[in-house]
């Protein structure tokens, strides 16, 4: 047990201010820390692969929440890695789609993939 500084009433562990006489109990409450593997999985994905960065996201969200650290890093770059793990499949249908097709149908030469 405590007790006030101003007024000496007798106060739990975990107040932060007194019941009685309302001052302030100088008891700080300490702020989550930043997940730094959340950070890491965020970073990651704007240089490696949305697949790495989405595991180490999720990874740094599921220990975030366990410690009850900060997770808005590991959230953004969940959902970071999963747009562009979208935008990809999106763009290799678009562009390597109609390359195959003429790849097969042979309306593509070698002179058009050099191009590419």
């Amino acid at each position: 047990m405590k007790y006030c500084k101003s007024c000496g009433a007798e106060l739990v562990d975990e107040a932060v201010v007194c019941p009685k006489c309302g001052v302030a109990t100088g008891a700080v409450q300490a702020e989550p820390k930043q997940n730094t593997v959340g950070i890491v999985g965020l970073v990651l994905c704007f240089f490696a692969g949305s697949l790495i960065a989405f595991i180490v996201s999720l990874v740094g969200y599921i220990q975030g929440k366990k410690k009850g650290e900060k997770v808005g890093c590991a959230l953004a770059g969940i959902i970071v890695s999963v747009v562009e793990f979208v935008l990809i499949i999106v763009l290799y249908s678009i562009v390597l789609g109609p390359l195959l097709a003429g790849i097969a149908n042979g309306t593509y030469g070698l002179v058009t993939l050099a191009l590419l």
